[in-house]
C-alpha cells in the first residue's frame, strides 16, 4: 500500500511538473503524423515474420489481475522487439523517479550520438536540453529513438551501460527470454544478431509492470501529445492505431501500450484494453501487415475481444 501511495504522489507531482517548453496550441494535437511515426511500409517480410503461416509469428494474451492466459502461440520464442524495447527504458526511468533517484524536471542535454539515431525521433539537436519528462513522453508516444538514447545516457552514461541495467532489471522481473543491447530496439546493420530480443510472454510481463505507473498509463493511451522543437512542430503522434480514433484499427477499449516495427521484427504490438473493469494484455509479434484485420493491431484487437467474451 505504501508503494501505491507513493505512485499516486508521483503521478500528482508529474502533472505539476509539466514544463512550458512542451506546451503548444491545441491545434497541433491533430497534426499529420510523419512516415517514421508509422513504423514501416505496408507489409513486412523479415526472417522473424509470419512463422505460423497465419500472418504473425507469436502471440500471447493474459489477464494481468488473475494471470489467466487466454491465448498463446510461440509465446516463448525469442524474437526481435523493435521499439517495444523502449518499455524497459521507460520502466527503469520511471522506477527511479518513484524512488526519488530521478526528477521529472531534470534537464537532459542531447548528445551528438543521440541526435543521430534516426528512425522515429523528435529531431533533437546535439546540445539541446529537454526535461526528463519530455523525453519520456517522446519515447513512449512518438517512439523517439533520440529521446530513448538521451534517457539512457543520462541515467547510465551510455547506451551500453544502460543495456546492462536493462538486462539486470529483466532478471529481476523473471524475463528469461529477454536480452537487451540498447535502449531503442533499432536494427544493427553491423551485427544483425545484436538486437534487443524478447518473447511475447516476457513482453506481456514488462508491459504489465510499466502500466503500474500513472504517467506511463497516460502516455500509453495518448494518441497525440503537444510538443515542438524548432522545425518539428507537429506534436507527438502515437503509432499505436488501437488508441487513435483517427485510425481504422482503432479499438475504443484499448489503453496502450507500445508498438514496434523493423524489417527483422515485422509489425509488433504490446497492447492492453479494459472492459467492464476487466483488463487484458495482448502481444503480437512478427505480423506481416501494417493495417487491417491481419495487422498486429487487428490481430491483437481480435484476441483481446475474444478474451473479454470468455
Amino acid at each position: 500500500m505504501r508503494e501505491l501511495a507513493k505512485e499516486a504522489r508521483v503521478g500528482r507531482r508529474e502533472h505539476r511538473n509539466r514544463v512550458a517548453a512542451v506546451i503548444v496550441s491545441a491545434g497541433m494535437l491533430m497534426a499529420t503524423p510523419l512516415l517514421a511515426q508509422e513504423e514501416g511500409p505496408a507489409s513486412a517480410k523479415g526472417k522473424a515474420v509470419d512463422k505460423t503461416g497465419k500472418g504473425y509469428t507469436a502471440a500471447f494474451v493474459i489477464d494481468p489481475a488473475t494471470k489467466k492466459v487466454y491465448f498463446e502461440e510461440n509465446a516463448d520464442m525469442v524474437l526481435p522487439t523493435a521499439s517495444m524495447a523502449k518499455m524497459m527504458t521507460c520502466l527503469i526511468a520511471v522506477e527511479r523517479v518513484s524512488h526519488g533517484l530521478l526528477k521529472l524536471d531534470k534537464p537532459v542535454t542531447i548528445s551528438a550520438r543521440a541526435s543521430k539515431m534516426g528512425g522515429s525521433q523528435i529531431y533533437a539537436k546535439a546540445g539541446q536540453t529537454f526535461p526528463m519528462q519530455t523525453l519520456l513522453a517522446a519515447a513512449m508516444i512518438q517512439s523517439a529513438n533520440d529521446a530513448a538514447t538521451a534517457i539512457a545516457e543520462d541515467i547510465a552514461g551510455s547506451n551500453e551501460a544502460f543495456a546492462d541495467m536493462m538486462n539486470e532489471r529483466a532478471k529481476q522481473l523473471g524475463l528469461t527470454k529477454s536480452t537487451f543491447y540498447d535502449p531503442h530496439g533499432l536494427p544493427n546493420a553491423k551485427d544483425p544478431e545484436h538486437v534487443d530480443k524478447m518473447s511475447a510472454r516476457d513482453l506481456a510481463t514488462l508491459g504489465i509492470e510499466l502500466m503500474k505507473y500513472p504517467l506511463m498509463r497516460q502516455y500509453a493511451k495518448a494518441a497525440t501529445f503537444p510538443f515542438e522543437n524548432g522545425t518539428f512542430t507537429a506534436g507527438l503522434t502515437n503509432p499505436n492505431h488501437l488508441v487513435n480514433p483517427a485510425k481504422r484499427d482503432y479499438m475504443p477499449a484499448a489503453t496502450g501500450i507500445k508498438t514496434g516495427y523493423s524489417a527483422p521484427a515485422g509489425f509488433c504490438v504490446t497492447a492492453s484494453a479494459e472492459k467492464g473493469g476487466r483488463q487484458v494484455v495482448a502481444v503480437v509479434m512478427g505480423a506481416t501487415k501494417r493495417y487491417g484485420p491481419q495487422s498486429s493491431f487487428g490481430i491483437a484487437a481480435r484476441l483481446m475481444n475474444e478474451a473479454f467474451a470468455k
